[in-house]
C-alpha cells in the first residue's frame, strides 16, 4: 500500500519512520528533522522539483531515491554516517534524464552504507574548501551512465578523496569517475575494507 505524505504538514522537529513499501512524494525537502529506515525497501520519490534536501538518515534498511524529474538535484542535508543500511539513487520515467547527489563532505557522507547509482545518477562534493575533501561510500555500484564528479557547489575546491569500500562487499561501478566542477577540481580514489571493487568503466580522473 502506498501512502503520500507531505513533509510540509508533518512537525519540524519529528522523526519521519520508513517502514518497507511505503513511498513518499516531495516536492522540495523535508521539515523533519530525521529519517529513520527501518528494515524492508522505502521509497522516497519527488515529482516535479529541481531540488530536494535530506535530513539526517540513520537506520539500516533500503532506501531508494526516485525522480520523474529532470535533473533533480539532491543534497544530503544532514549528518548520514551512521546509516548502515543500502541507499539508490534512481532517476525514473520518461522525462527523467539525471540526479546530482551533493555531498558535504564528512560531515553527510555514507561510511557505512551500500551505495547504488542508476539511470545517469551522480555524486559530487558541494563542500568548496581549499584543500581536498575525504568523502567516504561504504560499497559503490553503478550501471555505464553514473558518475562521480569532485565538485559541485559555489566556490571552488582542488578536489575530492573518494574513500570506498568499508562495507567489505563486492561491488563493481561501471560508471566514470571524473576531474572537473570548479577550481580544476580533480578526484582521488582510496579502496579500504576487504571487498572487491571493480572500475569497469572509462575513467577519466
Amino acid at each position: 500500500r502506498r501512502s503520500r505524505i507531505s513533509p510540509r504538514r508533518t512537525n519540524r522537529r519529528s522523526t519521519l519512520h520508513l517502514s518497507g513499501g511505503t513511498g513518499f512524494g516531495t516536492n522540495n525537502g523535508f521539515n523533519n528533522s530525521a529519517i529513520v529506515v527501518n528494515a524492508g525497501n522505502s521509497t522516497i520519490k519527488s515529482n516535479n522539483a529541481t531540488f530536494i534536501a535530506l535530513p539526517a538518515i540513520s537506520g539500516s534498511g533500503n532506501l531508494i531515491i526516485a525522480s520523474d524529474d529532470d535533473n533533480l538535484r539532491v543534497d544530503l542535508a544532514g549528518a548520514a554516517n551512521s546509516f548502515s543500511g543500502s541507499v539508490t539513487f534512481r532517476p525514473e520515467g520518461e522525462l527523467s534524464t539525471g540526479m546530482t547527489v551533493r555531498i558535504a563532505g564528512a560531515a553527510n557522507d555514507l561510511p557505512n552504507a551500500a551505495v547504488t547509482l542508476e539511470n545517469g545518477a551522480g555524486i559530487a562534493n558541494r563542500s568548496g574548501s581549499s584543500f581536498v575533501v575525504g568523502i567516504e561510500l561504504g560499497a559503490l555500484s553503478g550501471d555505464s551512465t553514473t558518475n562521480l564528479t569532485p565538485f559541485s557547489g559555489g566556490g571552488s575546491s582542488p578536489g575530492t578523496n573518494w574513500i570506498i569500500g568499508n562495507r567489505n562487499m563486492n561491488t563493481e561501478f561501471a560508471g566514470v569517475i571524473q576531474n572537473g566542477g570548479g577550481g580544476g577540481a580533480i578526484s582521488h580514489v582510496t579502496k579500504v575494507g576487504t571487498g572487491t571493487l571493480i572500475l569497469s568503466g572509462a575513467n577519466t580522473y
